[in-house]
């Protein structure tokens, strides 16, 4: 069934705090303030919060305080909520956080408090997808009439993923190079979330020569250096940073 698109500005307001941008893959406390708009929200009406059906962020739970992902949803004037998650939405955002007001009902000003990852229990918090992504949305939709039919609020709440530390180091190369020829290098920093998060993948292009011994340290690759014929360039981490060791060859 479409959105409805009767009068949005007066279904309410969704605030999200913090606002973020948080680390991708990381755990956190969302908090989510649903403020009722003109007409409240009748007995057995509905609101959705939901993302998309290929983010690999966590399903909500109920019922473990102390574990991951433990979800709470409080109403400010005291009405009984069902709280449920399914893949019933419009896609692309079929996965749905679905909040079922009743017995009770939404007053003009009334809220809906919704911790995704409450934490006053002991639970580390929601574990969020791991890919970064610059706008996150948790998209919301009111049945405030509870006849099944959804409206989209104006202003959405979202917030964008990052990287975090790096936790390894790795460089990637050409299997096979022609001596003194410039051939493609990158160094990949990858954080706590593996391979599907790369924080910054930068790419130099270097003239290789194959072969040689000894020694030369300098502390930082630098972008678009040329090597000469001759020396062959080895690559670690250290720190946050690649480092790199030159070796000459020895006449």
């Amino acid at each position: 069934m479409p959105f409805a698109t009767y009068l949005p500005e007066h279904m309410g307001a969704m605030k999200l705090t913090p606002a973020g941008p948080f680390v991708a893959g990381a755990y956190a406390e969302l908090t989510l303030t649903y403020t009722a708009g003109t007409f409240g929200i009748d007995d057995t009406g509905m609101v959705k919060i939901s993302w998309r059906t290929t983010s690999d962020m966590s399903k909500p739970q109920f019922d473990k305080p102390a574990a991951p992902n433990f979800t709470t949803v409080e109403a400010s004037n005291g009405a009984k909520l069902d709280v449920s998650f399914d893949r019933l939405n419009i896609r692309p955002y079929a996965n749905t956080l679905l909040i079922r007001v009743g017995p009770g009902y939404l007053r003009a000003g009334d809220t809906l408090t919704v911790r995704m990852g409450d934490r006053r229990q002991g639970s580390p918090g929601y574990r969020l997808q791991t890919n970064c992504e610059a706008r996150v949305e948790l998209r919301t939709s009111i049945d405030v009439f509870a006849t099944y039919e959804f409206t989209e609020l104006p202003q959405q709440p979202s917030f964008a993923l990052v990287p975090g530390p790096a936790a390894q180091w790795k460089t990637i190369w050409p299997s096979l190079a022609v001596i003194g020829e410039p051939f493609r290098l990158a160094i990949v920093a990858e954080d706590g979330s593996g391979p599907a998060e790369r924080l910054r993948h930068r790419c130099w292009e270097y003239g290789h020569a194959v072969g040689c011994t000894c020694a030369l340290s300098e502390p930082q690759i630098r972008s678009g250096e040329e090597l000469c014929a001759g020396r062959r360039r080895q690559l670690h981490a250290a720190g946050n940073r690649g480092q790199e060791e030159h070796r000459r060859c020895e006449p």
